[in-house]
This record gives structure tokens, C-alpha cells and sequence, in this order.
């Protein structure tokens, strides 16, 4: 599924009903009765190769209490739908083939009334900065890397002045959020963390980069001198690398926006995401990246750097420090 702009983890439902027969009566015809209800089926929308998926419809009842029958389809994968034999409908497939997207449609029938089906779209993703769903992001195998002892994730880095810095998004799940509430994605666009969560998310040894670092490492971009809390002019698309998501370009093209990567940061547009009450809310995937500094605006605000796909400036800005959640890139000190 692509994470483009107006696009980010599409999910469709689609309910029809066809007719199971009809007959002809004075040339008029007549239509089959509906069974109640709306079919629907609840599964996730990134999925990593190779998981296993039980899926069970809900929603459907037949008028006259009888037994209901269902058949499914994933597409692309199987040329035939498959009648499921359980008392419940539920249905098992497993996606292993080639990374995208796949439409699982379920169809509910029973003799003598209309079918009623539904459609759900699922994304086969892989993580990982090398050999994943994320590539042409200009990290290589035998970049500089580290191991995160806790749970043994991988994370590029690349040195600049006195600091190493990530190059991909961190993805340790003892804290955060999944994007999309998937965690597939964990390795693919990082998880996204409060600012509160960010200041002790990084590995032993790492820590969230200052204001001032970003100022230094801009300086050291572009040549010029910028202060803290200032826009970072011309220093976007150092930073920023023309990346694929499952080969969807993940940047959109803008011709004020030189794209090249030149600082291997490898940044994506992860977008952000809301926590504060109930159903945590994504936003601004395929246009923004958002990452905390370690500093705070004031009392209840931390200060993050962000850019837009259309705009060639590192920017500065501020969100709540518990209801706001972005990505975090660490950085350590380099060994004298």
C-alpha cells in the first residue's frame, strides 16, 4: 500500500450484494430477499512477509436462522476462492509472496438470497534499512552500524563533527507507537514516541541529539550559521533521500527541493501521530518527518525538527510533551 500523500494506509470496505438467482414472472423480474446485516472482517493493514492471518466475518445473520456459507479470495495469490468449512467462516491464509498490496474479499451466502461481500486491503511489508520494504535510501550493508542490545536491532550511522548520528528511525518497542498501530512497520518507518518516551528511548550510549546539535550539523550542510529555534535555510535536502516504499516513491517531486542525500542522514517521511485520549491518530506520512530534539520549548512543549516535502529549510517547532508523538534519531559522542 502506498504511503503517499491523501493515500497513507488506504483501507476500503466494500459491501455489494448479488443476486444468488432470479426468475422471470410475467416479464417481470424479481430480485432475491438480503439476509441481514453488513459483512465485515477486521485485519491489519501492514503485515509482515510470511505471517500467518486468521481472519473470522462478522455482521451477517440469515432471516430464517439458518446456516450461512462463506468463500474467500486474496488478490493477487489465489486464482479460486476458497469455501471456508468452519461453523464461523473463518479463514487462514498466510502472505509470503512478493511485497504490495492484497485485497482479501470475503462473500457470504445462502440458498435462495443475495450474497453480501466485503473487501479489505492489506500491505505486505519487510523491515529493515538494507533488504526491506525501504529502499534506494543509500544505506548499505557495510555502512557503520550498531547493534541495540536490547532487543538486537540494527541502526546505520554516519559521523558528522564531534557526533554520530542515525540514519534510520529508532524502532524499540518497549515504548512508542507503531505507525498505523502495525507493528510490522516498527523496522520499516520507526516508531513514533512523546517527547517524555524520547528522552530515554535511545541505546545505552545514545541519547536525543540538542537544538544546537541540528544547528551545528545545518552549519556544517550548507556553510552558514544558525542559531537555535531558527529555520535551518537550504539545509533540507541534505538530509532527506529519494527512498522507496515497496517501489512507490516515498518524497514527492518538488523542483525547490534538491534531493541528494549528501548528509546520509537517509531522512523519510514518517509523518507523526496523536496520543492523547482513546484511538491514537496518524498524520502527514508521505509529507513530513518530524523528530524531537531533546530540548523543551517550555513547561508542558518540547521542540522538534521537521521538514516538508515541499519546502528546502530544516524547520522548527513545538508540541505537547505527552499527547504528541514523532520520530526520534539518536546520537553519541565519537571516541576520541
Amino acid at each position: 500500500m502506498n504511503i503517499h500523500k491523501n493515500k497513507i494506509a488506504l483501507l476500503f470496505l466494500l459491501t455489494v450484494a448479488t443476486a444468488a438467482f432470479s426468475c422471470k414472472k410475467d416479464e417481470t423480474t424479481e430480485t432475491s430477499p438480503s439476509m441481514n446485516g453488513t459483512l465485515r472482517f477486521s485485519v491489519p493493514e501492514y503485515v509482515t512477509a510470511g505471517s500467518r492471518i486468521t481472519i473470522t466475518p462478522k455482521g451477517v445473520e440469515h432471516p430464517e436462522g439458518k446456516g450461512i456459507r462463506y468463500s474467500w479470495k486474496v488478490t493477487p495469490g489465489s486464482e479460486v476462492a476458497d469455501t471456508a468449512k468452519t461453523e464461523d467462516g473463518s479463514f487462514t491464509y498466510v502472505l509470503e509472496d512478493e511485497l504490495g498490496d492484497y485485497t482479501i474479499t470475503c462473500t457470504a451466502f445462502a440458498s435462495g438470497y443475495l450474497s453480501k461481500t466485503a473487501s479489505y486491503i492489506v500491505t505486505l511489508v519487510k523491515g529493515g534499512a538494507v533488504g526491506g520494504s525501504i529502499t534506494e535510501n543509500g544505506i548499505s550493508a557495510t555502512d557503520l552500524r550498531i547493534t541495540d542490545t536490547r532487543d538486537s536491532k540494527a541502526y546505520y550511522y554516519v559521523n558528522h563533527g564531534n557526533l554520530s548520528w542515525f540514519r534510520n528511525n529508532l524502532a524499540y518497542s518497549e515504548s512508542g507507537i507503531a505507525y498505523r498501530n502495525c507493528e510490522s512497520m516498527d523496522e520499516v518507518l520507526g516508531r513514533f514516541y512523546t517527547w517524555e518516551e524520547a528522552q530515554t528511548a535511545c541505546p545505552n550510549g545514545w541519547r536525543l541529539p540538542t537544538d544546537k546539535e541540528w544547528c551545528e550539523l545545518a552549519a556544517e550542510i550548507t556553510g552558514g550559521t544558525f542559531a537555535e529555534n531558527e529555520t535551518l535555510k537550504g539545509a533540507s535536502g541534505a538530509i532527506m533521500v529519494n527512498a522507496k516504499f515497496n517501489s512507490d516513491l516515498l518524497w514527492e517531486f518538488w523542483p525547490q527541493v534538491k534531493i541528494t542525500n549528501s548528509a546520509k542522514l537517509s531522512v523519510l517521511p514518517a509523518g507523526y501521530a496523536n496520543v492523547a485520549e482513546g484511538t491514537p491518530s496518524f498524520g502527514g506520512a508521505g509529507d513530513f518527518a518530524v523528530i524531537w530534539t531533546a530540548d523543551e520549548a517550555n513547561e508542558t512543549q518540547g521542540l522538534y525538527r521537521y521538514i516538508h516535502e515541499e519546502n528546502p529549510d530544516i524547520m522548527s517547532g513545538a508540541a505537547d510533551k505527552k499527547s504528541f508523538a514523532a520520530s526520534v534519531r539518536c546520537v553519541r559522542e565519537i571516541s576520541k
